[in-house]
């Protein structure tokens, strides 16, 4: 199990995954803020999402859409990136200091793709 634990820089790609909902997804194929804010799987406060470096290209998830936004993103508006990766999950990562009107602006940047 690989257990090192990465810095999250600007450029870096973070991916969360999105549920095919209508309070997550729009028509137009954009997303809603809601994908942004912290549920109740989220851990320690934090949004989940993953690392798309640690990622292999290709990869889908089943009835899910990928959601990529740049980490320059949530780091302009103060949140804090880090890799936090777990025993079955290498790419996972959190954004701490989420609040609903940075989801909003994050949701903005958001591009959404069939897989990674």
């Amino acid at each position: 199990m690989r257990t090192e634990v990465l810095e999250i820089f600007e450029h870096d790609i973070l991916i969360r995954l999105i549920t095919n909902q209508p309070n997550f997804l729009k028509a137009d194929g954009t997303v809603t803020s809601a994908v942004f804010k912290k549920t109740r799987h989220d851990v320690d406060l934090a949004v989940s999402v993953k690392l798309e470096k640690l990622i292999e290209q290709g990869t889908t998830y089943l009835d899910k859409k990928v959601g990529k936004i740049k980490a320059e993103i949530p780091m302009s508006l103060d949140c804090r990136c880090q890799h936090t990766p777990k025993e079955e999950d290498y790419p996972h990562a959190s954004i701490f200091d989420m609040t609903d009107s940075k989801a909003k602006k994050i949701a903005k940047s958001c591009q959404v793709f069939d897989s990674v």
